[in-house]
């Protein structure tokens, strides 16, 4: 059976506000480890800023007090849960991005998937194989590595 982007997906979405200075957002993508934030206004999703987003306003000149809003994508590429990896590959090479929010049926994001995700995918198969629970990998998230 196919991986699911489900099994690879990381949950609990960081979301930053859009009046949040450029500077501030990337702090707390240091602070929490992460390349992509989920920008808000309102509590509703606007859109998204990554790292190369971050570093676009730096490489710019951008003054970092200016909101991330400036800076944000709003045109998010999504994929479903049960959407697989070659799917989220795909869209990732279309679209070329490093990062799909994962969104439910009705469209919430609930997690996100990083191209570091989908390229550790074989290494976490291995993890899984070498614990003798393959049987069961298609209803199981897979353990991350990082």
């Amino acid at each position: 059976m196919p991986v699911k982007v489900n099994q690879l997906m990381r949950r609990g979405l960081i979301f930053v506000d859009a009046s949040t200075p450029i500077r501030d957002a990337a702090k707390v993508m240091t602070n929490d480890k992460v390349g992509l934030l989920v920008v808000t206004n309102g509590g509703k999703m606007i859109g998204v800023v990554s790292e190369r987003d971050i570093m676009r306003a730096v490489a710019n000149g951008m003054n970092l007090s200016e909101p991330v809003e400036r800076i944000t994508t709003r045109n998010v590429v999504t994929i479903t849960s049960g959407s697989t990896l070659y799917e989220a590959a795909e869209l990732m090479h279309r679209f070329n991005i490093r990062h799909l929010v994962v969104v439910d049926e009705v469209g919430n994001p609930i997690g996100v998937l990083s191209v570091r995700d989908v390229v550790a995918e074989p290494v976490r198969l291995r993890i899984l194989a070498e614990h003798n629970s393959v049987s069961s990998v298609e209803e199981q998230p897979i353990p991350h590595t990082d």
